[in-house]
């Protein structure tokens, strides 16, 4: 037998550690956005810009807000590496059974070339009609 006999639980901790890296930084995300948001009510909706203070606390506003997006977006890409792991389809090497998926794989191959070979004549005499015909 081929593979290692902890080949699941590796694939299972991998998709775990990349959903919890998903879920702290939606975490962190969440957080920054809130703080924008309590950081932006207490200026006053229309208030102008009121000196250099005021215009670096407007500034770290926008940086707080762009710190939740940059989360944001990390937390998307963990959470497609995390699915794409679920739904990986490739024989590993590690994987123990991965003798038996590759036999079935072959079985399936051969079986679609038999097939393909018992609809050759058919298209070769088809496609002689339409030159005939044309």
């Amino acid at each position: 037998m081929a593979g290692r006999a902890d080949y699941e639980e590796r694939k299972q901790a991998r998709i775990d550690r990349l959903n919890d890296a998903a879920d702290s930084a939606r975490e962190r995300s969440n957080a920054a956005c809130s703080r924008a948001h309590d950081m932006g009510s207490v200026i006053p909706f229309g208030q102008p810009v009121h000196g250099a203070a005021d215009r670096r606390y407007r500034e770290r506003i926008g940086e707080t807000m762009d710190r939740a997006a940059a989360e944001d977006k990390k937390a998307d890409y963990y959470e497609r590496r995390a699915e794409a792991a679920e739904n990986n389809t490739a024989i590993s090497s590690d994987d123990p059974n991965s003798v038996e998926k590759l036999q079935a794989k072959i079985d399936a191959l051969r079986a679609e070339q038999t097939r393909a070979k018992a609809l050759t004549p058919t298209i070769k005499s088809t496609a002689q009609q339409r030159v005939l015909r044309a």
